[in-house]
């Protein structure tokens, strides 16, 4: 016998929430299959009757969720010091029909180094708001648009904004987006950069028009999972500014208990458009504090795990932490 239930909770919920109610659905699911059993007879099944009050239920936030984060941390020794602060601010509403999300982030990171009578001071700040609008159109049709703005002295930007007006093809039914997608995502707009330092075309400002496709798959089967993603981008005023990405992720149960782990990406880059003509001083290319120039960039890590042992241990015991 096959049976599937879901279980509904808040977003606010805690993790001891979200264990009682999925726990309340697993003893539901059950009893179809104690009933075809011999200890069904010593089951008692009891009801208790709520108190229900004939009243429209309202929410009073209207489907949107807000949660506001604030970070920061340090350490330090005799020659060295660090310090980071960061703050966000994630805003989003998700329905049917439409989707909403604003976030805002803050970074900001110092490290100080005493070398003999020297002290090198170095402080990277990041500020960036995203937000995103999408209208659902049908089951495999969607449209919206993306905006950015964001200040970074990693990238030489006092300030940088794009607007992407968007449309998505989505090949099988929204509706099955949990078990597999096929999307292919087009999107064109305009990009203003004002930045920090002369580029190194002589830049100051400008106004750039840009075009970018991303193509997405994602599939979970009994075997594992798998996803790859497919991102390329160009600048109308010179296609030769482009940039290319292919990220995947693969989790294969290879037997039972035995599960391989793959995920990797590779990027050309090709539209490094506000690097500093000044170039990078040895302190900031050591600590990473400027893009540098580069026309690939890679990632990647494979892993492996393997779980045995009894089946009838299912005993939680917290003591001394995991």
């Amino acid at each position: 016998m096959k049976d599937t239930l879901i279980v509904s909770t808040q977003n606010d919920a805690t993790r001891e929430e979200v264990r009682l109610e999925q726990l309340k659905i697993i003893k539901i699911g059950l009893i179809r299959y104690i009933a075809k059993t011999p200890i069904a007879n010593n089951l008692e099944i009891k009801y208790a009757s709520p108190e229900i009050e004939e009243e429209l239920v309202e929410d009073k936030w209207n489907s949107w969720i807000f949660n506001l984060g604030l970070d920061g941390w340090f350490n330090g020794q005799e020659s060295y010091t660090t310090l980071y602060t960061g703050a966000s601010l994630y805003v989003n509403k998700v329905t049917p029909d439409i989707k909403i999300e604003f976030d805002f982030n803050y970074d900001y990171n110092e490290d100080k180094f005493i070398i003999g009578e020297d002290e090198i001071i170095s402080t990277n700040k990041d500020i960036s708001f995203d937000h995103l609008l999408v209208k659902s159109i049908n089951e495999h049709w969607s449209t919206g648009y993306e905006m950015s703005i964001s200040n970074s002295t990693y990238s030489n930007f006092d300030l940088s904004g794009a607007v992407y007006p968007s449309i998505e093809y989505n090949l099988f039914p929204y509706s099955q987006s949990s078990r597999r997608q096929l999307r292919f995502l087009y999107g064109a707009g305009s990009r203003y950069n004002d930045y920090t330092d002369t580029t190194i075309y002589e830049q100051t400002e400008e106004l750039l028009w840009q075009h970018r496709l991303t193509i997405a798959f994602e599939m979970k089967e009994k075997w594992g999972s798998v996803s790859t993603s497919i991102r390329g981008s160009q600048y109308l005023h010179d296609f030769s500014k482009n940039n290319l990405r292919i990220s995947s992720s693969i989790r294969l149960r290879i037997v039972k208990g035995l599960q391989l782990r793959l995920y990797g990406s590779f990027s050309l880059i090709h539209d490094q458009l506000s690097l500093p003509k000044g170039g990078a001083s040895e302190e900031e290319i050591l600590l990473r504090r400027k893009e540098l120039a580069t026309q690939y960039r890679y990632w990647g890590s494979v892993g492996i795990s393997y779980t045995f042992g009894s089946i009838y241990n299912n005993v939680v015991n917290p003591r001394f932490g995991n």
